[in-house]
């Protein structure tokens, strides 16, 4: 069994324009803290696996926590969820594997430079591809997911980015790839500020509580029930 574990609160990028975002201040967890918590729990549990599911660990958090592991000569298998990253470096991605590491989870989202900029994720798809080869090299076992359908997306952006992200796998990247169509939410940045993004004739329902996607909207780019079935459709080609 996977004993899911989260040592900090929040999101330390907290920017994506479709995630319903974090309230309050980041609160993150000292390297040392996460290996003492790992080691109690281990030993209470008797479990040899974890995943760190924390919304999105910082790298420096990540290294220390994965350098502490091996200088203690520690044996646990386990994942973590991540984002891409300039310090995701092939000797970074070596030292993870070297202490347990088997997966990582990345939110890739959209494999288009002007996508991912109207998302402000804060990368480019160079790094994209830096760090896919890397993680390709080292072995490293990747989650990842994918929206189809963000605002303006057409379906040829779509289906080029699909391109892109095949030719790692076809080139020896091991990874799971969820494709998820686009949903807005009402706290989301896109929510809060849909004419930003082209989206009109926004319907939530009154009578749903805890702040229910939207039922439907009008806006450039695919429509909502296309992004179900690329999604779909995308899922299927890789099954």
């Amino acid at each position: 069994a996977i004993l899911p574990l989260r040592f900090s609160r929040g999101c330390w990028w907290n920017r994506c324009a479709f995630c319903r975002g974090y309230s309050g201040t980041y609160d993150r967890a000292e390297p040392s803290f996460l290996v003492d918590q790992l080691l109690r729990l281990a030993g209470r549990t008797r479990a040899g696996s974890f995943i760190l599911s924390d919304a999105c660990l910082l790298p420096e958090v990540l290294y220390g926590f994965a350098r502490l592991l091996t200088e203690g000569g520690s044996s646990f298998l386990w994942n973590a969820h991540f984002r891409f990253h300039p310090s995701l470096t092939l000797e970074r991605v070596v030292l993870l594997r070297q202490a347990g590491c088997s997966r990582l989870f990345l939110g890739l989202e959209a494999f288009s430079d002007r996508l991912l900029t109207l998302m402000d994720k804060g990368i480019t798809t160079e790094l994209i591809d830096r760090n896919l080869r890397d993680l390709a090299w080292a072995g490293m076992d990747v989650f990842l997911y994918v929206i189809v359908g963000f605002p303006t997306e057409t379906e040829e952006e779509a289906r080029e980015g699909f391109r892109r992200l095949k030719r790692h796998l076809d080139e020896g990247l091991s990874a799971t790839v969820q494709f998820n169509p686009f949903i807005l939410f009402p706290d989301s940045p896109v929510g809060r500020a849909p004419e930003k993004y082209g989206i009109e004739e926004v319907l939530y329902d009154g009578r749903e509580d805890l702040l229910a996607p939207a039922r439907s909207y009008r806006g450039p780019g695919m429509t909502p029930s296309r992004a179900v079935e690329l999604a779909g459709a995308f899922s299927r080609l890789l099954s």
